[in-house]
């Protein structure tokens, strides 16, 4: 892994053994590059159609930084 891949994973790999439950959070928040407004939206869509199909929760944190 390189450093920078390390370092984002303190942001983006939270493991918790005791929370059985699935979970999908879509985090958008400016550390990495995720292209232009209409892409976000795009795999928003996506994924919240993937969660809703598997009966899994669906959570958005999206932060515009800049």
């Amino acid at each position: 892994l390189t450093y920078k891949k390390i370092q984002l994973l303190q942001y983006y790999l939270k493991i918790n053994s005791l929370d059985k439950k699935r979970n999908c959070v879509l985090k958008i928040d400016g550390r990495v590059n995720h292209g232009g407004l209409c892409d976000r939206l795009k795999s928003a869509v996506v994924i919240y159609a993937i969660c809703k199909a598997n009966k899994i929760p669906f959570k958005i944190y999206f932060i515009s930084s800049k």
